[in-house]
């Protein structure tokens, strides 16, 4: 599609050569010959305009549907990485809760690990404490036998001392019949009656002795019995507590490494998050380039239409057109408009209202300019919101009414067309003089390498030029700065928009990460190729009279602007810009 306006343009350019070499012909007819010869080239350049106008109008399109597309898949974009970081947030904790899930199983497993070994030792006291149980019930029963026993031989004692007794008792009454014969014996009896009933007492003692000997070793014996079954019963327990602690620990161990399978797991979810957000930011780049070369041919397009609307071989309108806030009352299709106009000629005028419905290039319509009268017009280029038109029919007194208004018009801004123009002068001369005294070769000021300075946003550029610029412009655009209170700026523009040196109101450093303020105070070594930018560094009229909104970061400021070129050695340089608030 551009190829083909190309190859068109570029056919058109030997033919116009040929027509401009035969614009001035000398003999008879030669201003006949003249007219119809600039009338070709203009006809010319309008069919290359027209083809442009229809490339550019649906490259427009083309670049809107990118942009919504660029915005839908920035929105799509942004959900995205709020999902993923939010999914990488969770992975991460999942992580963190998973590492401190196997630190404490592993503390787990460390405490049943001890467990089963005090479980182990217990078991194996209540082992030994049954078998010492055993050993101390069998002896207590031979203690309880052995007791049996004495008490049997105490019996034994007992009655023979008894019958001891008796037999003692018999001999002391033998003895007693005996007289003084059994005297003797009768000592001797009472000696033995007396061993035995000591020996019976001796004999009680021991009895009783013996039967509390048995009756605690009865006891002893029930006591070591229940023991028997109380070791009996924990010994099962113990057992069962050993055999769950055995299961614990399988399980704890399981869970270590289920913990580690899940913080794998969840790491390579960490790992895919962040190749899905470098993806992310993949795309996100993408559609920023979509965008950036949507921009880019929307600047094309200005700059364009700014070349063949400025150069002056092919721009039917070589009237001033003069800003100018005007009320019009538009009639078209039959339905009534009240709108005001951007700027004003004697060939046409720019309208500019929310109000303005879509109309095509050459629609007729007819217009009531306020205090001057009724016209016919038609529309050559529209946008939303905006027609840019030309007259096509009026009263004569209507045009005399136009001419006087744009007469008052250009009388109030001819104080400041001379000054741009006096601004121009100056710095035409200055920097002529440091290329004759070699501060600057040609080459270098006309140079338009632009070298990005990295970390700037808005992009601000260094020049081969800059160096020179810095020291000679701004003496010059303060003091014409100066002169009316009512200028915001006085700055020298380079022919592709570019200010080197900015007035120092707007020259601050640039703050890191803050493009609204950067905008509105760091305005110096930037390119300002926006429509009104570029059609002020292309013009080559004695002078351009433009209305615009100035973007100045956080709101945009309705500017009037008067400039004049700048030409140097024969070429054009660029121009000097001067700007008044409306």
């Amino acid at each position: 599609m551009i190829g083909n306006f190309l190859r068109r343009a570029a056919w058109g350019i030997p033919q116009i050569e040929a027509k401009a070499e035969v614009a001035a012909p000398e003999g008879a007819g030669a201003a006949e010959d003249g007219a119809e010869t600039a009338e070709s080239i203009l006809s010319t350049f309008d069919a290359i305009e027209a083809d442009l106008r229809g490339i550019l109008g649906r490259i427009k399109d083309s670049n809107a549907g990118v942009a919504r597309s660029v915005i839908d898949a920035n929105i799509a974009l942004d959900k995205i990485r709020g999902h993923v970081q939010g999914l990488a947030a969770l992975a991460h904790s999942a992580i963190e809760r998973s590492s401190t899930l196997a630190l404490a199983t592993q503390d787990l497993s460390a405490s049943s690990d001890a467990i089963q070994r005090q479980v182990q030792n217990a078991s194996s006291v209540s082992a030994a404490a049954d078998h010492t149980v055993d050993d101390v019930l069998n002896t207590v029963k031979r203690l309880s036998d052995s007791s049996t026993e004495i008490g049997s031989v105490v019996n034994t004692i007992s009655a023979i001392a008894r019958q001891t007794n008796l037999l003692a008792l018999n001999a002391t009454i033998e003895a007693a019949r005996a007289g003084d014969a059994g005297r003797g014996f009768a000592v001797v009896a009472n000696e033995v009656k007396q061993l035995a009933h000591e020996t019976h007492q001796a004999t009680e003692i021991v009895r009783r002795q013996v039967q509390s000997v048995l009756s605690d070793a009865t006891a002893s014996i029930r006591g070591v019995e229940e023991i028997h079954q109380v070791v009996g019963r924990i010994r099962p327990v113990f057992e069962a507590v050993s055999t769950a602690t055995d299961h614990q620990i399988t399980a704890t161990r399981s869970i270590i490494d289920a913990s580690h399978d899940v913080s794998d797991f969840f790491r390579e979810i960490e790992g895919a998050t962040a190749s899905i957000t470098s993806e992310a930011e993949c795309a996100s780049q993408v559609t920023a380039s979509a965008g950036a070369s949507g921009e880019a041919v929307e600047r094309l397009s200005t700059r364009l239409m700014v070349i063949l609307r400025e150069n002056p071989l092919t721009n039917r309108r070589m009237q001033d057109r003069f800003p100018i806030d005007l009320k019009v009352d538009v009639t078209s299709s039959g339905q009534l408009y009240i709108v005001q106009t951007v700027d004003l000629s004697e060939g046409g005028m720019w309208l500019q209202s929310d109000l303005l419905p879509e109309r095509e290039v050459g629609h007729i319509f007819e217009a009531r300019l306020d205090g001057i009268g009724l016209v016919s017009a038609t529309i050559v280029r529209a946008g939303p919101g905006e027609w840019r038109t030309q007259f096509t029919e009026m009263a004569s007194s209507v045009r005399s009414a136009l001419l006087a208004h744009l007469a008052k018009i250009r009388e109030n801004y001819a104080p400041l067309i001379d000054r741009a123009q006096a601004a121009a002068s100056e710095i035409t001369e200055i920097l002529t003089q440091a290329i004759d005294s070699g501060s600057v070769s040609e080459a270098a000021l006309f140079d338009d390498t632009y070298t990005p300075i990295s970390g700037t946003n808005p992009q601000q550029f260094e020049a081969p030029c800059l160096s020179i610029l810095q020291k000679l412009l701004p003496t010059i655009q303060e003091r014409y700065l100066k002169l009316d209170p009512a200028m915001t700026l006085c700055v020298a523009a380079d022919r592709n928009g570019y200010i080197p040196v900015h007035n120092a109101v707007y020259s601050k450093p640039q703050r890191p990460d803050d493009p609204v303020w950067n905008t509105a105070n760091a305005r110096n070594k930037r390119i300002f190729d926006d429509r009104a930018g570029y059609a002020a560094a292309r013009n080559t009229r004695a002078f351009l009279v433009q209305s615009y909104a100035r973007d100045m970061g956080s709101r945009m400021v309705r500017t009037r602007e008067v400039d004049a070129p700048i030409t140097i050695k024969g070429r054009h340089w660029g121009c000097i810009r001067t700007a008044y608030q409306i």
